[in-house]
């Protein structure tokens, strides 16, 4: 969607709204076909070590270790991963609970407990008033309450475009595809802000 709408950025935040409009009557594209890989994760499993307790800090390297995404690759880890084959509506990978002030993507999501959350509707189309739905519902988190719109928690995923030529979009920027392998680091980056304001 917010590539959609690039060409309506003049318009401001109502961007979103033109953007979605064409969608649910029919202008814009409805069908993306590709495979998801993801690491599964248990609804009872503890929060994954920071990235510097899990790998020393003496050893230098010039990016971060993938421990995850290396696993992925050895046969005995097997069980660890899963697929989803076909065609998707909708995707959005989150460790934020929120995209915009008005889009409550991920509810359960927090940005430091090293998980990445997937939001993704399943199908090839939607109707428009199940379009409305979820465009409406994504304001306050209920679109998650829909048919076919799943919220998957892991650790590393990967996504392959079944079309070569298909483009991938992350934060709003396009770059080439087919494939993305995504892992998120627990406490690799610190943000130092001042502490917030007690209301008197």
């Amino acid at each position: 969607m917010d590539i959609n709408s690039e060409r309506y950025r003049f318009f401001g935040d109502l961007r979103f709204f033109i953007a979605t409009a064409l969608q649910i009557f029919g202008f814009g594209r409805t069908k993306y076909p590709g495979r998801l890989r993801y690491r599964a994760v248990k609804n009872e499993e503890s929060l994954p070590d920071t990235y510097h307790d899990a790998f020393s800090s003496t050893v230098a390297t010039a990016k971060p270790i993938c421990a995850c995404l290396e696993e992925e690759q050895d046969s005995r880890n097997a069980e660890k991963w899963l697929e989803m084959q076909g065609s998707f509506y909708m995707f959005w990978g989150m460790n934020t609970s929120h995209a915009a002030a008005d889009a409550h993507i991920a509810p359960t999501a927090d940005i430091s407990d090293g998980f990445f959350h997937l939001m993704l509707v399943s199908g090839a189309r939607y109707s428009r008033f199940q379009l409305a739905r979820l465009m409406m519902g994504i304001e306050d988190g209920s679109h998650l309450d829909l048919d076919r719109v799943q919220l998957i928690r892991t650790r590393a995923f990967t996504i392959r475009a079944s079309n070569a030529n298909d483009l991938i979009c992350v934060d709003g920027e396009l770059f080439p595809g087919p494939e993305i392998k995504v892992e998120v680091h627990r406490g690799l980056g610190r943000v130092l802000c001042l502490p917030a304001r007690k209301d008197k």
